[in-house]
């Protein structure tokens, strides 16, 4: 039906007169919407990823010149470039013992073996080897505990076949 044309034009404020195109408005709350989430899934896929890791030591009683060996467990939200620093510190006295730094590209799961060579010098006592990561403003940090003991009265690392005694070598 056509309204006749002696009918008063109905409109509310803010709204469109009622003879202008029905779907317009469809058409825009639509077109806002897509802006909406398409700027949401850019800030999705920038912000920095979701970094998760664990630390799995073999052995973490050990002695001057010992091998220490563990597995890191890296999961991240997306594959991600990494830098990567390992760090044995004192835990009586928080003092930097040594540092390894590496950076490395990540896919979403990870799992790696790392090794430390404990110093020859290092005093016997407890100590804490720390691993931090960090992908863009994301970072994470574990550490654990390394008991170091006293070496064993009679050997020196000159005896090893190597020049590094590994944990099985007496």
């Amino acid at each position: 039906c056509m309204a006749p044309a002696f009918a008063p034009r109905l409109s509310t404020p803010g709204l469109p007169p009622s003879d202008a195109h029905p779907h317009l408005w469809i058409w825009v709350v639509g077109a806002v919407f897509l802006v909406g989430i398409v700027i949401a899934g850019l800030v999705i896929t920038t912000s920095a990823p979701t970094l998760t890791l664990a630390l799995r030591p073999e052995n973490t009683d050990l002695r001057p010149g010992d091998t220490l060996v563990w597995q890191q467990i890296l999961t991240t939200s997306k594959a991600t470039d990494i830098g990567s620093s390992v760090e044995l510190v004192d835990a009586q006295t928080g003092n930097s013992i040594l540092q390894q730094h590496d950076a490395f590209t990540a896919t979403r799961r990870e799992t790696t073996s790392k090794t430390l060579i404990i110093p020859a010098d290092i005093k016997p006592g407890r100590y804490a080897l720390r691993t931090t990561l960090q992908a863009d403003a994301a970072q994470v940090m574990r550490s654990f505990v390394v008991t170091v003991l006293p070496p064993v009265v009679g050997t020196s690392l000159s005896t090893c076949a190597n020049g590094v005694r590994d944990s099985d070598e007496a």
